[in-house]
């Protein structure tokens, strides 16, 4: 919960607590959850061993501090930063030296929204919500 002062983990059919953390960041929000990792977002992008609540030190080092929310989609992680989104690798958590411009600085907020236009089928597109400009990226 947001108003939580530690990250946790519960056990499903007890409901007792599994492990508590101290989270890695004041700022730390869950941005997905893979096989046995949590990643997650905030001022900086992390993982926790999800059996353990144990912080992977190594990945996401080489990633610049997020100015806005991070989104997950595939193998990616979108992360904002001042000028551009950079292109993160989901298992590795290392840029892929790949990134988008951002419309106006500032960074953004992002966010994967998928729609279904009549004849045409799914697509896929990153929204980006910047403090003066909203951006729609689409491949």
């Amino acid at each position: 919960p947001g108003d939580a002062q530690e990250l946790f983990a519960l056990d499903a059919a007890s409901g007792a607590v599994r492990w508590s953390a101290a989270p890695p960041s004041p700022a730390a929000r869950l941005l997905a959850l893979d096989d046995d990792w949590l990643l997650l977002g905030g001022d900086r992008l992390c993982r926790l061993d999800i059996d353990t609540g144990r912080l992977d030190s190594q990945w996401g080092r080489d990633v610049e501090p997020a100015a806005g929310e991070g989104t997950v989609a595939g193998a990616l992680v979108f992360w904002p930063t001042m000028l551009d989104v950079m292109l993160i690798d989901r298992q590795t958590g290392q840029p892929t030296g790949e990134s988008l411009p951002l419309g106006s600085p500032g960074g953004a907020n992002l966010l994967v929204v998928e729609s279904n236009a009549a004849g045409s089928g799914s697509r896929a597109r990153l929204l980006a919500a910047g403090p003066e400009q909203a951006t729609a990226y689409g491949r």
